[in-house]
């Protein structure tokens, strides 16, 4: 049976000498013969400093660990307390060859960095095309149509009395006019708002919860247990992008009425929390593939090297937590 086993098996001795070996051992590295183990494959008169054979003498357990052999392959490596036929101890060694999967798993890493790698480029581009597009829309249609608010006031005031009926036309312009600025203004804000750039992620944070709050009706509680932000702007998007989708995601499906976000610092993690009394999020929900919403938040998550935790009870309401390490200092409790 030990000769058909697809790795190699060898019995060791106290004495870490070779008690016997199976035709692929014999096939991977050659006739011991009454070598020891770490003399026969790395010429050393002492024991490896990293063998665990002595963990299962001393221990009488069996030992897992992986090993890198003379013949340059990886084996995963199984070694088992044994009593042999004639009631002396003996230690079972099973080594199997995992290099092709080794190289599979290095190689599926190598491609998921990448992939965050062009997630993160993608992100950085899509952010800087919404802070263009907001800029422009701002700049170019939010003076236009002020410059049309402002000579439309201009003829309303020229008009005389005998003219109600175009000066209410004019009225109703004006105030079309002022709505379209608002949705600019709307539109530019979420897009980028500027009072992320200009006045900092705390100020980006306060804004972008009290408009949630006009506009949906939902109380929202922010607390900040933090002294001081020095946040590079990348930890900033996300964190503001993470936030902004989590409270979409509440007014969308939750059925919420309050909504608690706390930001704090707990040696050198930035810990952002979102609870809200909605139906509560389920298993089915986090997993579906169509969660893109919650796939970007995971993605900017681990780009960072943090940590998303989404919690739900039917009835009771959803918990996100958001933990993204900081190195920098200046940020504390």
């Amino acid at each position: 049976m030990l000769e058909q086993i697809p790795g190699y098996v060898c019995l060791l001795t106290t004495d870490y000498r070779f008690a016997y070996v199976n035709r692929e051992f014999l096939l991977r590295f050659g006739d011991p013969k009454d070598s020891s183990c770490h003399d026969f494959f790395h010429r050393r008169q002492m024991p490896c400093d990293d063998c665990r054979v002595i963990d299962v003498l001393v221990e009488r357990r069996s030992q897992q660990w992986e090993w890198t052999g003379p013949d340059g392959k990886t084996y995963t490596i199984f070694n088992y307390p044994f009593t042999d036929y004639d009631g002396s101890f003996r230690i079972l060694e099973l080594g199997i060859d995992i290099t092709d999967r080794k190289k599979a798993e290095e190689e599926l890493s190598a491609s998921r960095e990448k992939l965050r790698l062009l997630y993160s480029h993608l992100q950085s581009a899509v952010e800087a095309e919404k802070k263009n597009i907001a800029r422009e829309i701002h700049d170019e249609f939010g003076t236009v149509l002020t410059a049309l608010n402002i000579d439309l006031a201009w003829l309303e005031k020229k008009m005389s009395e005998e003219q109600d009926t175009l000066k209410e036309r004019i009225r109703k312009d004006i105030e079309l006019v002022n709505s379209a600025i608002k949705v600019i203004q709307r539109i530019s804000a979420e897009l980028r708002p500027g009072v992320l750039d200009y006045l900092g992620f705390p100020a980006a944070i306060e804004w972008l919860v009290k408009d949630f709050g006009q506009r949906t009706g939902i109380t929202v509680e922010l607390s900040f247990n933090v002294r001081d932000f020095d946040l590079p702007m990348e930890h900033s998007i996300a964190l503001f992008r993470i936030l902004q989708e989590a409270l979409n995601n509440v007014a969308r499906h939750a059925g919420a009425s309050k909504i608690n976000v706390s930001l704090a610092e707990v040696d050198h993690v930035l810990i952002l929390t979102i609870t809200d009394d909605g139906r509560g999020i389920r298993d089915e929900d986090l997993a579906t593939l169509t969660s893109f919403g919650i796939l970007g938040m995971k993605e900017r998550v681990d780009f960072l090297g943090g940590n998303l935790e989404i919690q739900g009870a039917v009835g009771v309401g959803t918990r996100v937590t958001v933990k993204i390490p900081v190195s920098h200092r200046g940020v504390g409790t």
